[in-house]
């Protein structure tokens, strides 16, 4: 044991001094990329999320409130494991001066989590806890509708988001929305007319153009260390035996949902789940389908394919 220990430490050192006589080689400096300085918050924003799926909860947390559910799991994994930092880091979290007043979805066990989020008890870098719970709406308008809505972050599937975010400026509300931005070519046109020389903001959420390892490459490419660059090849496969987007299927069994909540509520069914209203301006309407809705990035009627869901991060 002591010896895999010692080699294990070596490896460690070597490959640390390697690394580091590449970057002096190429006039490299091993830094992390430069970030915007921490400035004091200005004033409060009011935030609504309209689809609290896995990214919706993802942009949420990272505007301070993280569910309560995924709070006590983080933690107990990095009580376990000191190398897991995602609770670490989620405390770190600079306080933006936000406020979550608003959540829709058409799922009522997500739309549930996101409200349980907007008063959950564990918050970044000592911020206090959000007292007054946000407002559920099962129908975006409505929550566009709201006074005490200042912007919002759109995460719903990719057919929604155009006519989402034209709604949104109308109602006079700055703007998040996901990638891949719009399904066609003519909802991109439709939702650049509506905000260009419009007083709101639009902002598109494309969180892997800002990754360290773009970044180093970047300056590679600008000190003209590799040459002249002809061509550049990336790939966009998954290669699993899953496959790509093929999401696990939640609460889709009845036993499972009575012996671990006691209650049908997190069941998605036609009772829980506003099938037509989620469907909306998808091009081809069909029947209730769990297999659509938990996995409808494999479906152009909802997404935009390999291109757009990763091609785009790459491009």
């Amino acid at each position: 044991m002591l010896l895999f220990l010692w080699n294990y430490f070596k490896k460690q050192a070597l490959d640390k001094m390697r690394s580091g006589k590449i970057m002096e080689e190429l006039s490299l400096k091993k830094k992390a990329p430069a970030v915007l300085k921490n400035k004091k918050p200005g004033d409060l924003i009011r935030l609504g999320v309209i689809g609290y799926g896995w990214r919706g909860a993802q942009d949420v947390k990272a505007a301070g409130f993280g569910n309560p559910e995924w709070a006590a799991k983080a933690k107990d994994a990095a009580d376990k494991n000191k190398l897991d930092k995602r609770f670490e880091t989620y405390l770190q979290q600079d306080d933006l001066n936000l406020a979550l007043t608003g959540v829709c979805d058409v799922f009522d066990t997500r739309r549930e989590q996101g409200i349980a989020s907007s008063t959950a008890a564990i918050r970044p870098n000592g911020v206090a806890q959000q007292t007054t719970p946000a407002k559920g709406y099962l129908d975006y308008q409505d929550l566009l509708a709201s006074d005490d809505i200042d912007a919002v972050i759109i995460t719903t599937p990719d057919h929604w988001h155009s006519k989402i975010a034209i709604d949104a400026e109308r109602a006079g509300k700055h703007v998040y929305v996901e990638k891949c931005m719009t399904r066609t070519m003519e909802e991109a046109r439709a939702m650049y007319t509506a905000f260009n020389g419009s007083k709101m903001k639009l902002q598109l959420g494309h969180h892997s153009r800002a990754a360290a390892s773009h970044e180093k490459a970047k300056e590679i490419i600008e000190n003209d260390i590799l040459g002249p660059i002809t061509l550049v090849e990336v790939t966009t496969n998954r290669n699993s035996p899953g496959g790509a987007w093929v999401y696990p299927i939640q609460w889709n069994s009845i036993e499972d949902v009575y012996q671990k909540y006691g209650s049908k509520n997190r069941y998605a069914t036609p009772k829980t789940l506003d099938w037509d209203r989620w469907q909306g301006p998808a091009p081809n309407k069909v029947p209730f389908n769990l297999e659509r809705y938990f996995r409808w990035r494999c479906w152009y009627d909802y997404g935009t394919g390999l291109s757009g869901d990763l091609l785009s991060h790459d491009f």
